[in-house]
């Protein structure tokens, strides 16, 4: 995935950018100009200044890991554990509650992800100036 923004604010250690909506963005209407376009990364390189134009980069691989990790996992634990619930023949009521702790269980291992390999995710987004 490939965007482009603009530099709003350096602090210390993280980049906020004004993303400019691009043609997937350009025919929904689902969020508007404030919540779509300000993000903040973790960008540790001193070669930014505010102001600048700047194009982002990250690779599929890592932006399918990503999504996988956060649409698709938690549908995956949900009905695995409805199942084993079923297996151990629970009633129905626990079966849904076995199914809410493996949401729960998904969400504490995502959280805990996020935590030891956040920053190597956020790694992987390679920032460039653009040449005006």
């Amino acid at each position: 995935m490939k965007n482009r923004g603009i530099v709003k604010k350096i602090d210390k250690d993280s980049v906020t950018i004004e993303i400019f909506k691009d043609v997937s963005c350009s025919h929904c209407n689902s969020c508007d100009k404030k919540t779509h376009a300000i993000q903040t990364f973790s960008y540790n390189k001193n070669d930014l200044n505010e102001g600048d134009m700047i194009e982002f980069f990250i690779e599929d691989k890592h932006l399918l890991k990503l999504g996988f990790l956060v649409y698709i996992s938690p549908i995956i634990f949900m009905i695995s554990f409805y199942f084993i619930a079923s297996y151990l023949d629970f009633s129905e009521g626990r079966r849904v509650i076995s199914t809410f702790l493996g949401l729960a269980i998904n969400l504490l291992i995502l959280y805990t992800l996020d935590k030891i390999k956040g920053n190597e995710i956020l790694n992987n987004i390679k920032i460039t100036k653009e040449k005006i």
